[in-house]
């Protein structure tokens, strides 16, 4: 019986067949080398704890969506009379990009275990799922963060 396998390989392949995933990783955040700037956009993938009982094996998993924000202005027009609202809201970067293919692969991923392809394997989630804007870390980094919990059957032979 690889559960944890199964469930984290899964989720992997699901996340690396779409369209804004160049890389997906797995472990504690702080191991991942964001300096290496082939892994954009990423999802990263940490197991927080897993629930047994005696039909199924909830597992929390803790997803980061992110990508790079790149500054393509020189001159920042939000402060001066000229700004248009594009401006001041798009602030010469791509900011409301990153957030956007972000947030589909943060939803792609809860639709499919909800509704697709992952459910239909036999991965469940709850009808519900927050997702939170992440806070920058080293580098001019934006996407997502959410808990989410996959719900297997537990398949473990009793002698």
């Amino acid at each position: 019986m690889d559960s944890v396998y199964d469930v984290i390989e899964k989720i992997r392949d699901f996340l690396r067949e779409g369209d804004y995933t160049n890389s997906v990783t797995f472990g504690n955040l702080s191991d991942l080398d964001l300096n290496k700037l082939n892994i954009y956009p990423f999802v990263h993938i940490k197991l927080e704890n897993a629930t047994v009982n005696d039909t199924t094996i909830d597992f929390t998993l803790k997803i980061w969506a992110a990508d790079i924000v790149d500054k393509y202005k020189e001159e920042n027009f939000t402060d001066t009379l000229d700004a248009t609202d594009e401006d001041r809201i798009y602030k010469g970067d791509n900011l409301m990009n990153v957030l956007n293919t972000q947030f589909q692969v943060v939803n792609r991923l809860f639709q499919s275990l909800t509704r697709a392809d992952l459910r239909d394997d036999g991965y469940h989630t709850n009808p519900e799922l927050v997702a939170e804007p992440l806070d920058s870390f080293t580098m001019e980094l934006a996407g997502w963060t959410t808990d989410i919990v996959i719900t297997i059957r537990n398949n473990f032979p009793i002698c």
